[in-house]
């Protein structure tokens, strides 16, 4: 399924990032290397933005990815069983959140970690369920839609960067948090958005994660901040 043009450059400003993220996590395994040039950074790895393109196919062929349907619990084995298979430990949290008007959502929280022993620790993150309707495009109404860039892309790139960090094991520690129903919010209801990371932020699947700070990378890939739990 071929992406449009709004996926095809949110996935260029996520491999932007990629770079930033790769050299940030090499930084501190640099040696010398005795000639007396000075040290040197190990070879990076290589990111495959067609591995990326071939995840954000593998999750539109689910279909939308609401909470509450069987697409979502198709896709959330589907990507529990990718991050087992490279990640060190893989976390799945259960949870039901309120959503507006009352409505209780199965949310599902898949958390990859990779050198779960250290202390200190990169957080990645991104959204993967649908938004149920498309009320921002022009005669949407409830329509469904695949949501390509929002937020298959965003999962896609940091399955590839799981990938990557199977074959060439980071030193710092890195946890990779999929969250789910980010978006069944609505705009005039404080707080409706994002129920899974707000019950991630309570719950961290490492108990003493709670309170620590963290460095994540935020919605889209596209921007870098620093918060406390």
């Amino acid at each position: 399924m071929p992406l449009n043009k709004t996926a095809y450059y949110a996935m260029r400003w996520m491999i932007m990032l990629v770079v930033i993220l790769f050299a940030a996590c090499n930084q501190g395994n640099r040696q010398n290397t005795g000639t007396g040039t000075g040290p040197s950074a190990p070879e990076a790895p290589v990111f495959s933005a067609d591995s990326a393109y071939a995840y954000v196919e593998q999750q539109l062929a689910f279909g939308p990815r609401i909470p509450g349907t069987p697409e979502q619990e198709a896709c959330a084995a589907w990507l529990t069983g990718r991050l087992q298979g490279l990640a060190d430990t893989v976390y799945v949290q259960r949870a039901t959140v309120i959503a507006p008007q009352q409505r209780s959502l199965p949310c599902i929280n898949i958390i990859a970690a990779f050198n779960p022993a250290a202390k200190r620790r990169i957080l990645l993150l991104a959204h993967w369920d649908t938004r149920p309707y498309a009320d921002k495009e022009a005669g949407g109404g409830n329509k469904k839609f695949d949501g390509a860039d929002d937020g298959a892309s965003g999962v896609a790139v940091l399955l590839e960067m799981a990938r990557q960090f199977h074959a060439q094991r980071p030193e710092t520690g890195i946890d990779i948090l999929l969250t789910d129903v980010e978006d069944y919010g609505e705009s005039k209801v404080e707080a409706s958005y994002c129920l899974g990371a707000q019950y991630w932020a309570k719950n961290p699947h490492i108990p003493r994660l709670q309170g620590g700070l963290w460095r994540a990378a935020g919605y889209g890939g596209r921007t870098e901040f620093r918060f406390l739990l």
